[in-house]
Formats: structure tokens, sequence, C-alpha cells
């Protein structure tokens, strides 16, 4: 089977859908947008004048709260209000507070005619700064506007302000009070400790204490190590009584006869040294030495070196060392024993030292700091209230907040509001516009683009073949061997000839779901581009009920198919020759009463047996596929099917119905051919000649309404006269469109 079609830009909505829809229907879109926008236009034109003024707020952050920026003061939080209430907040206060209300009521008149003012409060990017833009009928009406808002939210961050501080106030002198009875209750706890410990008796009582906690570690360390040696001893005690005072030793002695040996052996060393002095190595006195050393070693060798000595009695140097150890750890015993009596003594005479409840000298010093904090901190907070009463004092006169623009009195109606009409329109008119040409792209049930089938069928698309203009021929015997129709049929070509890797196909049935898709066009330029291949190709006309073959090609129609179904004539007499080499052609003759029957019955087999004996392909022409039976009687005998879809004219239910129809007469669809596309577009292909040579591919689709241009859907075919071949800018003659024979799969 041929390659299924795999549209370029995904399945996807994208851009390039977008814009071939919009040309596509670009009346509708256009039409929508200046209606729209003709609207607006009208509305901007009766529109009275609007006048705009502005007045700006400077919201002040305190740089000198002093001590009162720190967050270990309780009343910080009252100064850090310009942190915690940011300008988007006091935008929210001001719309739904009093601020804007009151302002309003005072000087907003309500006169009819004029329209009423209306305001619009932002805050400045990066800034303090909050704008009061008003606009309106009336120029003082809205100048008297801005103006108020703006000195009621002035007045209201001044009230806040002091509020601010009258709250701090407050809180400062209730802190003055703690801090004032912190300071009585840490001086009564220290007179009472005064009283209760003297520092003379309680440091005789801590003196006692650290003596006493002396002695009694030293004691202890002394009796743990009298505990030590005392261990030590009872084991060196227990291990002597195992170990014997004395042990039996052996003794070796020298063997006496290796002894003589060894004496024999060195005297003799010592002559063969003497000897080689005066002779060789080879002289009979040095052999004769030498063997004698041979012997004295093989009798030396066995004997062994010492012999056992008579057994004696010697004492045990383990238990003399043990015997040392014992002397050693009854003496440190001794010590570490008098040691403890010396500790026990002491401890004994210094005495337990009376035990007081707590911390006496602890407590004294923590009260002592205590009076001397609650000090510092009194006098920090007098300290604030003195700036508090200073700072409330000159809050009227301060001007960390105030009014920096102040709104005057328009001299001339404002121009951006008519600006602003005209934008919102135009925008207004390119998204109704956009949204009607989708919607009526929704509602369209015709075949646009290729993805519009994917729903439909999984059929590929074999080929896509340009609009051909009213004004030029439509055969490809009469066109420029460089047009875009040309190529098309090319690429049609190839792709059978892909699908016919598995199976041969030597039968194509070219049909198409409703008349008028150019199913007989595309069935006549196929079997040209096949015959300009080389091959011997028959085309057949099998639409025995509106034949336009013999039109298309400006045959006679006297005799043909019908008549050979019939039995009253041969396939010779109604086979033609046409201008193309290697093509033939069997027109349909006279139109039949029962055209579906005669298709369907052996005789139409045997023609087709017959043809298939001189001929390479064999192409039919037969009737679209849905209002009749016809193309299914003869599907089933095909090699292979084309599915003709006019784009932008062909429904998707009539392609749904036609692919049904075959399926169930057991026809093998290679694919759908789309005719009359646009070519340019994202679907369309094509290529031209300059200086230099190039072609590109690519397929799109025109607008809606009337497709492709005024293209008739049923256009006139043949008019009785051979049309001059060649196309603009060809010139005519019989070989216009040569035999092509360049085809590389």
């Amino acid at each position: 089977m041929a390659q299924d079609f795999e549209p370029q830009a995904g399945s996807e909505f994208n851009l390039g859908e977008l814009w071939d829809i919009i040309k596509r229907r670009k009346a509708t879109f256009v039409q929508t947008f200046a209606v729209v926008v003709a609207l607006g236009l009208a509305a901007v034109v009766m529109s009275k004048p609007v006048y705009e003024a502005r007045a700006a707020v400077l919201v002040g952050i305190r740089r000198d709260v002093g001590i009162f920026s720190t967050g270990d003061s309780p009343v910080a939080s009252l100064f850090s209000r310009d942190a915690d209430e940011p300008l988007r907040t006091q935008l929210q206060e001001m719309l739904t507070g009093p601020i804007v209300r009151e302002a309003y009521k005072a000087t907003v008149r309500d006169r009819p005619g004029i329209q009423s003012p209306s305001y619009d409060i932002t805050a400045e990017e990066e800034t303090n700064i909050i704008t009061i833009a008003t606009k309106g009928g009336d120029p003082k009406d809205v100048a008297a506007l801005a103006n108020a808002i703006a000195d009621n939210k002035l007045s209201d961050l001044r009230s806040k302000d002091l509020s601010v501080i009258d709250q701090a106030r407050e809180q400062v002198r209730t802190r003055i009070e703690e801090e004032q009875k912190n300071i009585l209750a840490a001086q009564k706890r220290l007179a009472t400790l005064e009283r209760d410990f003297p520092k003379s008796a309680e440091q005789s009582r801590v003196a006692q204490k650290r003596d006493y906690d002396a002695a009694r570690a030293q004691r202890e360390s002394t009796l743990v190590r009298a505990q030590t040696a005392k261990g030590t001893y009872a084991d060196l005690v227990g291990r002597l009584k195992k170990t014997p005072p004395q042990i039996q030793r052996q003794r070796d002695i020298i063997n006496p006869e290796r002894k003589r040996y060894e004496t024999q052996l060195q005297l003799l060393e010592a002559e063969r040294e003497k000897a080689l002095a005066k002779f060789v190595d080879t002289h009979p006195i040095v052999v004769s030495i030498t063997q004698d050393i041979t012997a004295v070693q093989a009798k030396m060798t066995p004997l062994p070196e010492t012999l056992k000595g008579p057994v004696e009695s010697v004492d045990n140097p383990e238990y003399l060392e043990l015997k040392r150890k014992l002397d050693k750890s009854e003496d440190d015993l001794r010590q570490a024993q008098t040691e403890l009596d010396v500790a026990s003594t002491r401890l004994a005479s210094i005495g337990q030292p009376q035990e007081i409840e707590g911390n006496p000298e602890l407590d004294r010093q923590q009260a002592e700091q205590r009076v001397i904090a609650a000090r510092d901190a009194l006098q920090d907070w007098q300290k604030n209230l003195r700036e508090l009463e200073l700072r409330r004092g000159h809050a009227d006169k301060s001007n960390i907040h105030r009014v920096i623009q102040r709104a005057e009195v328009p001299g001339a109606a404002s121009a951006s509001s008519r600006v602003t009409m005209v934008g919102m329109s135009v925008m207004a008119g390119l998204i109704l516009a956009l949204l009607f040409t989708l919607g009526m792209e929704k509602m369209d049930d015709r075949v646009n683009k290729p993805e519009d089938l994917e729903r439909v069928t999984s059929l590929p698309g074999l080929a896509y073949v340009p609009l051909i203009p009213q004004d030029q021929p439509r055969l490809l015997s009469e066109l420029a061997p460089n047009s875009y129709v040309v190529e098309a049929y090319r690429s049609l070509r190839s792709s059978i000839h892909f699908a016919a890797i598995d199976a041969p196909i030597r039968r194509i049935m070219i049909t198409s779901p409703s008349k008028g898709e150019g199913k007989s066009v595309t069935s006549v330029n196929l079997a040209m581009i096949m015959a300009m291949e080389g091959k011997r190709v028959v085309l057949v006309d099998t639409d025995l009920r509106r034949p336009s073959v013999h039109r298309l090609l400006d045959l006679p129609n006297e005799h043909g198919l019908a008549e050979v179904l019939a039995g009253l004539a041969t396939i010779e007499d109604v086979i033609q020759d046409t201008e193309v080499p290697n093509l033939r052609a069997i027109c349909s003759g006279p139109i039949p009463p029962n055209p579906a029957e005669m298709l369907g019955s052996n005789a139409f087999d045997r023609i087709l047996e017959r043809l298939e004996e001189d001929s390479d392909v064999l192409v039919f022409d037969s009737p679209p596929c849905t209002p009749v039976t016809d193309p299914l009687v003869v599907a089933r005998r095909m090699d292979g099917v084309l599915l003709v879809i006019h784009v932008s004219h062909t429904k998707k239910g009539l392609v749904s119905s036609a692919v049904e129809h075959l399926t169930r007469s057991r026809a093998r669809i290679l694919g759908l051919v789309f005719n009359r596309t646009r070519s340019g577009g994202r679907y369309g292909y094509g290529y031209g000649y300059g200086y230099g040579y190039g072609y590109g591919y690519g397929y799109g689709y025109g607008a809606s309404g009337s497709p492709y241009g005024e293209y008739p859907s049923n256009p006139p075919v043949g008019s009785g006269k051979r049309r001059p071949p060649g196309g603009p800018g060809v010139p005519p003659g019989p070989n216009a469109l040569p035999v092509d024979r360049s085809f590389d799969a």
C-alpha cells in the first residue's frame, strides 16, 4: 500500500492552519471586521466630549522612627504601617471606603445630558505615589473630584499618623508604670536577702563547704587507691602459692667426637691451602688432601652438635619475679592505708557544713541585676514618651505625606478616549471576525484540507492536483512539461508505483464520492502520464450514464464499451488510438438502460482479460460511487481504486459513505487524490524557471464561497474541436509534451 499521509504541521491547531482558514474565508472575515469597526467608528462620532484631570499623592515612609523601628519595642508594629499596609491595600481602602464616596458627594453634581465623572486610582510601580485620574463631561467637575480625593487621602493619612502616635503614647505610659513596679519588687527582694543571709556568714559557709568537698574528694581518691593495692596484693599472693620455687633443668654438652672431626677438618683445609699455593688443583697432593677432607665431612655430618648432660635443680625465675612484685605491692598497700587514715581524720575535723535551700548569693546577684535593668528600661521609656510628645505637637506640620500634583481644569476634551474607542473597535472587529470565521469553519462539512479526513478515513493522500484556471487546457498533452499539474500527476504515478511493490497494479479505477469532482479529467491525465513513461495504456470509459472521456480526448462515441458488453461489437472494433503515444481508449458508446447489470456480467470479465493481453495498464473512468452501484461492481475486479476529492467542495459524509461502499465491495483503495487545490499554499506545490532552476513542494487551499476562483462545479469538457497543444508561453506543436522516461522510483 501507499505510504500514509502525514500532515506537515502535525495534528494540533497552529498558526499555519489559522492563516489557511482566514485566506479561505477572507470574504467572511473582512465583512465581519468591517461591520464591527464601522459600528465602533459610528459610536465614536456620536459620543460626547470627555475631559480628563489628574492628581497625585505621595505616601511617605518614615525614616526617623528611632528605637520604634526595632522589633524589641512593643510599639514597633505601630510604626511599621508603611511596610504592613502596601499601596495596593490603600488603593482598595480608597475605592471601598469613605474617601472617594465623600469626595464624590461633595464635588459632583448630577446634571442631565452631561456625563458624570468617573475615576481611576492607581499606584505607580516602584514608587509610593498614588495617582487619581478622573474623566467626565464637565471639566470643572473632573478637576474638583480629583483634588477632593487627593485631599481626603492626605487627611486620612495624617489622621492615621496621629492615631498611631496616641496609641504609642498610651503603651509607653503603661510600660513606665510596669517598670516602676519591677524596680520596687527587685529592691524588696534584695533587702530580704541582705537581712536573712549576711555576706560574712555566707562567705564562711561557702569556704567551709569548699574545704569539706575537697577533703571528701581526697579521701575517696585515697580509698580507691587502697582498694586497688589490696586487690593487687591478694592476686600476687595467690599466684606465688601456685608457683614452685625451683625447677629441674638438663644441661646440653658439646659432642667430643664431632669436635675432634671439626679440628681435623680445619687442619686438612689449611694443608690444602698451602698445597694450592705450590701446585694446581689437579696435582696428586691436592687431590689426596681433597679426598681426605671429603671423607672427614662424611663422618662428621651425621653426628649431633650437642649431647644431653646431667639433670640439676635451679631457682625458678618466675617465682623470683612474683616475690619481688609482692614485696612492692605490700609497701604500696601500707602507704595507701596510711594516706586513707590521714584523709579520714582531716574530713572528720572539718565537719559537714549546714545545708541551705537555694543559692542566696546567686539570688542576691540576680536581684541586683533586675534593679539595674528596670532602672535602665524606665529611663528609655521616659525618653520615648518625651519623643512622642514632641512628635505629637508637630504632627500637623509634617510633610511626610503630601499632594505632589493638583488637578487643573482641562481646557480641551481628551483625544485619548476617542483613540481608545477606535482601537477597541478595531480589536473587537478582529476578535469577532476571527470567532465568526472559525465558527463558519467548524460548521463547514466540506473537505478543506487533508487533516479534515483524519477522523473519517485513514487512507493516504497520493497526490494534490492544483487548480487549473478556466482559460487553460486541462489535459497533460496540452500543458507545458514543467507545469504544476504535470508534476502533480507525476507524483500520483510515483505513488501508484510504490503501492505496486507488494502486488502488481494493472487495473486502476478512478471514482469520486459525487459528480463534478474531476474524476474523468484525473482518469485521462493519469492514463497519459503512464503512457508517457513508455507503458502501453488503455483508457476505458465505464461511466455508461454520463460519459465524458470521448469529449476530453475529442474522439467519436458512436461505438464503445456498451456494444462490446452487449455482444454487438468486438474490442478491435471500438478501441481507438489517441495523439499520445502508447495510449489507446475505449469510449462508452451508446448509453444502455441497465449499466450496472452489464458491468457485472461475465462479458466484462472477458473484456478485461482480453485487454490485459495487449497492454500494461488499464485505467477505468467510472461514475461516482455513492449515487449509483456501477463503480462498486467494477471496483471488485480492479487491482486498485483511486478516490478523487474536490477540495472545498466534497462533503466529509460523502467521503465516509464512498469509502464504506468501496470497502464493502472488497475493493482495494490505494488512496485519495485531492483535486483542484490552491498552488503555492501549504498543500500545493510547484516550481518555476528563471535564470536558474529550482523547485519546491507544499500544498494549500483557497477561500470559501467560490472555491478556487470562478471554477464551475461541473465544467464543460470538450467542445468538438481539438484545443491547440501547449499552455501559456508554450508554442503549440504535436510534441508539446514528449514521452517522459525519466521516472525514478
